[in-house]
């Protein structure tokens, strides 16, 4: 009588239990024996990895092929540094203007000094943790003196997304008209990535109209108005829209990137001006906290500086100590009461709050209170059911400026 197919496979090895021995062995907790492999060039594994063929050799293709060399440090295969084919951490990217003042930190000078480098340990609570390479002493107690002086990290980063409005019309007429427009996009996207690294960031992909990028998030603003501006220099006319997200370095980056195309996409249905629906023209910013509390604020470019000069004040510049930031949280807990009152009066006692502001630049106030009215019309949408009745005004205003407070603090 032949066995039931139960008992058949009864005294088999457990598939599911050799597979988490295996990958258990590959990372730094090693497996029963203590044995474990501490990666290849920085790239490593870690014990919740469960990663197919394909996945792997994604992985760990740069650091087995490409940069593979008797002294470690120049490719074979494309002549520079090794460390340069590496994309930066979201940590590091947090981090990167955290890490630049003060006592200087430079994560590359780590890497060329001890092979491995890890954003996440600015935030380890001890020197060792079990899926990663122990920090080094001497980086360890710099990041310790660091905090001392500069308080904790900034724990959150920027993804900016970019688009070009109505290409589709700029390649119409001659086949001379469309290479100049191709010509002056190529030129256009050559220049992207040196605008994108003087604010600190790094470029993912930049093709032709098309740009996405991570920045840390005090630098977003200032990063977005300096590609637009060379934008409509290389196409006299043209206009860009995008989004740019916020988010945590430990969120998954798929909901990184669908939050910043929601945004681009917010940006893209903006009417300006006069309701004209081919006219975008537009930027949105979402702020996506790990407590869940998600805020988006779509704006016209002319609203752009704004935003960019209190971040600078909440940040503190020119000798200046940074701003408070206490009352955008009292504009908010009055949201319910400006948005009852008529728009002139919901303005008046906006500026009344804001004139309490500590710590306060000179003519605060009166710089915040000029793009107040103008805000309104930067808020039309093209679709009538997304279109924003005055009561709505101080509230997508109030949540202008507590971005901004976000924006410079980079972290809850």
């Amino acid at each position: 009588m032949p066995l039931p197919l139960a008992a058949v496979f009864a005294d088999l090895p457990d598939p599911r239990r050799q597979t988490a021995n295996t990958w258990a062995g590959l990372t730094k907790k090693g497996n029963k024996a203590g044995q474990s492999w501490e990666g290849r060039h920085g790239t490593g594994l870690q014990s919740s990895d469960k990663l197919c063929a394909v996945a792997l050799v994604t992985r760990f293709m740069w650091p087995a092929y490409f940069a593979e060399t008797p002294d470690k440090r120049l490719t074979n295969r494309l002549g520079v540094h090794v460390h340069k084919l590496r994309f930066t951490d979201t940590a590091t990217m947090a981090a990167r203007k955290w890490l630049a003042d003060g006592e200087s930190l430079d994560p590359l000078a780590v890497w060329e000094a001890e092979e491995h480098w890890s954003g996440q340990w600015l935030h380890w609570l001890t020197q060792e943790d079990d899926d990663d390479v122990k920090c080094p002493d001497w980086v360890w107690d710099r990041i310790k003196r660091k905090k001392q002086v500069q308080g904790k990290p900034p724990t959150y980063f920027a993804l900016m997304h970019l688009d070009g409005d109505n290409m589709a019309g700029l390649f119409k007429g001659s086949r001379s008209d469309i290479i100049s427009t191709t010509e002056k996009l190529t030129r256009f996207a050559n220049g992207v990535q040196n605008i994108v690294e003087e604010c600190g960031g790094e470029l993912i992909y930049a093709g032709g109209d098309d740009v996405l990028a991570f920045l840390p998030t005090e630098t977003a603003i200032a990063c977005a108005r300096q590609l637009r501006k060379a934008f409509g220099e290389a196409l006299p006319g043209a206009s860009l829209s995008g989004g740019i997200a916020v988010v945590h370095c430990k969120e998954d980056l798929r909901f990184a990137l669908g939050q910043v195309r929601a945004a681009e996409k917010a940006a893209k249905r903006i009417a300006r001006p006069g309701g004209d629906p081919t006219v975008k023209d537009a930027l949105a910013l979402t702020i996506c906290r790990r407590s869940g509390e998600h805020a988006t604020v779509v704006m016209g470019w002319d609203q752009t500086p704004l935003l960019q000069s209190l971040v600078r004040d909440f940040k503190g510049a020119d000798k200046h100590p940074p701003a408070s930031d206490r009352w955008t949280y009292k504009l908010r807990t009055e949201t319910p009461t400006l948005t009852a009152l008529p728009l002139a009066a919901g303005r008046a006692e906006t500026m009344r709050l804001v004139g309490r502001a500590e710590n306060a630049p000179p003519n605060f106030d009166e710089r915040i209170g000029t793009p107040f009215g103008s805000y309104q019309a930067e808020i039309g949408f093209a679709d009538p059911d997304l279109a924003k009745p005055d009561a709505d005004v101080p509230t997508g205003f109030v949540a202008l400026c507590q971005s901004a407070s976000f924006l410079a603090r980079g972290k809850e």
